[in-house]
């Protein structure tokens, strides 16, 4: 994976050697793929909810123990996560 280059919404993109990996909406149980809800404005196709791509949660759906959005279709719970594909793709930079 990488990162898009946009600082302020750094949101994880496929290319195309990786498989899309399905998504359920937590909301209304959809089946669709990280790709379909970035395409969808990170909405889900089905529900129209705001939704985070990489786990499915919506704002009337959170995640167990809550989180928040950090960006478009990202929510706080992959705020780690995101940290640490930026340490592997930016390196040493401060």
């Amino acid at each position: 994976m990488v990162i898009s280059d946009l600082a302020d919404v750094a949101t994880p993109k496929t290319n195309s050697q990786e498989v899309d990996r399905p998504v359920c909406c937590a909301e209304c149980r959809f089946m669709t793929t990280a790709i379909m809800i970035g395409n969808n404005f990170y909405h889900c196709p089905n529900c129209e909810a705001d939704i985070c791509l990489m786990c499915g949660c919506t704002a009337n759906a959170a995640c167990i123990g809550g989180c928040s959005w950090i960006s478009p279709g990202i929510c706080s719970s992959h705020k780690e996560e995101l940290q640490e594909m930026a340490r592997r793709v930016f390196g040493g930079l401060k």
